[in-house]
């Protein structure tokens, strides 16, 4: 079944690929607040949110233990300088790329067939998009993850 490509910014998909090249494919609350970008891909359903509990969060650079609160719901950490400080609970939402998706909406980007599912070469680095005709000659496409980059 052919559904429709989401249409994203290219900044949207510089973005996606970034993410792609991480280790975990992971951007934190704050990372995800920081560019209307990321609100895109989730729009696409491209990112999709990871349900964990939280044990730890980065604030302002800096890795932070959480615990949570006694008197309520939500989080909180402490700091030397002002004590017990709350943390928005947005701040601690993940979202991770939807991998599948991603090579799925990259698969029809290409125009390869989606007759054949898509195949995982090796566990989040390395799948098998299908086959496409180059002139007279059919090439298999592979899609490498990079958790480096050369800048």
């Amino acid at each position: 079944m052919i559904q429709s490509s989401p249409k994203i910014s290219r900044s949207a998909v510089t973005l996606l690929f970034d993410l792609l090249s991480t280790p975990r494919m992971e951007l934190s609350g704050e990372q995800f607040n920081s560019r209307q970008e990321y609100s895109e891909l989730v729009s696409a359903r491209l990112l999709i949110p990871v349900s964990s509990t939280p044990m730890s969060v980065c604030i302002d650079g800096r890795d932070r233990d959480i615990v949570p609160e006694e008197t309520g719901p939500g989080f909180c950490y402490f700091s030397a300088g002002a004590g017990w400080v709350k943390v928005p609970t947005e701040a601690l939402q993940s979202y991770r790329a939807d991998t599948i998706r991603v090579l799925s909406v990259l698969r029809q980007w290409l125009e390869i067939s989606d007759r054949f599912p898509l195949a995982t070469l090796q566990h989040d680095a390395v799948w098998d998009l299908g086959d496409t005709w180059v002139g007279k000659r059919k090439f298999a496409v592979l899609f490498r993850v990079s958790s480096c980059r050369a800048r």
